[in-house]
């Protein structure tokens, strides 16, 4: 087992019983360790993981409805004396990488982080889509390729690699268009002993889903992944949610919030029937990240082919299903969002 981690510093994990999803989403993207801990009276009462939020919208699918039906009440947790075989013990039980320890009183004296080591290969493929042109970065993207542009001290390229093989992922193909030649130069330069990289070069631009037509041969559902998204999203449980539900393709989704800094005044027939003060609209919006069934890759040509289109097309005879991300999310499109990676 990896080393235990000991956390004491909380307060941005602590959430009410009463809040909603909405507020359960920013409170667990904002955490850097991904548990909610609900108080109540000065004692813990329960936890919320980013599988329970995931769990609870499908089943709720609204974002304003509150927690209290996810949260779980019966949880495992340690006494402030505890031993590593009592912590072995309960991770083994669940594989749940976060335990609480308690006081008598039943209030947080730290949290135990037990990372699980992957050591299973998956026979899933990626397809991680590095053939845009990044011009919304401006300067920095005038001589380099986006997925060459780094991020603490490595390239988007090395990190999505990295946490790629680091979920078990084993093949990974790469679709390349602009600047394809510096980043297959790159590549050669990387030790990438736990992968088989195989570059797809684009003639023309194939869209962000059209180099899917290459890979008909595959037998199992293919992630495919864009390289300027970063994300702690748990690829590995994605796959599993796409095998349980018979999904023919999972789209990746977060929430988006559209903010009116106006009173919203709602007319019907020449009068005024409502009025909403400053309101904020939410919706789901596509993350990035999707798995796509085999059988729908085989009727995929060579052509031009937006993930937008794949997955509208799709709708009226395939089961295509959300999946809700939870975890950190990122999509490098500007300088903003860049100057927000430096913590990796």
């Amino acid at each position: 087992m990896t080393q235990i981690q000991e956390i004491t510093d909380l307060k941005d994990n602590i959430i009410e019983e009463d809040d909603t999803f909405f507020s359960a989403l920013q409170k667990i993207e904002a955490c850097f360790h991904k548990i909610l801990l609900i108080v109540k009276n000065d004692k813990l009462i329960g936890l919320i993981s980013n599988g329970d939020l995931r769990r609870g919208l499908l089943e709720e699918g609204a974002l304003d409805k509150g927690i209290k039906n996810i949260i779980n009440y019966k949880f495992d947790f340690l006494s402030k004396d505890f031993t590593n075989e009592q912590v072995n013990k309960l991770f083994k039980k669940n594989l749940n990488p976060y335990i609480p320890v308690l006081d008598k009183n039943n209030q947080i004296v730290s949290l135990l982080y037990v990372p699980y080591e992957i050591n299973k290969e998956l026979n899933n493929s990626v397809l991680l889509m590095a053939g845009g042109k990044g011009t919304r970065l401006g300067k920095i993207t005038e001589n380099i390729p986006k997925p060459l542009v780094e991020i603490g001290g490595i390239t988007l390229l090395e990190y999505q690699l990295k946490k790629l093989t680091d979920f078990g992922f084993k093949k990974i193909y790469i679709s390349l268009h602009h600047m394809a030649n510096q980043i297959v130069d790159k590549i050669s330069e990387l030790k990438l002993d736990d992968a088989e990289i195989e570059f797809l070069i684009e003639k023309e631009p194939l869209g962000t889903a059209g180099s899917l037509c290459f890979l008909k041969e595959e037998e199992s559902p293919v992630l495919t992944l864009n390289c300027d998204v970063v994300t702690e999203t748990n690829f590995r449980e994605m796959i599993t949610t796409l095998e349980k539900k018979q999904t023919d393709i999972l789209v990746g989704v977060r929430p988006y919030n559209t903010f009116i800094p106006y009173g919203v005044i709602k007319v019907n027939k020449q009068r005024v029937t409502g009025y909403k003060e400053k309101p904020i609209y939410q919706d789901w919006v596509s993350a990035g990240i999707n798995l796509v069934d085999p059988k729908i890759i085989k009727r995929i040509n060579e052509e031009y082919l937006d993930m937008n289109e794949l997955i509208s097309k799709s709708i009226e005879n395939y089961a295509v299903f959300p999946y809700y991300i939870t975890e950190r999310w990122i999509d490098v499109g500007s300088q903003e969002e860049l100057s927000k990676l430096n913590i990796l």
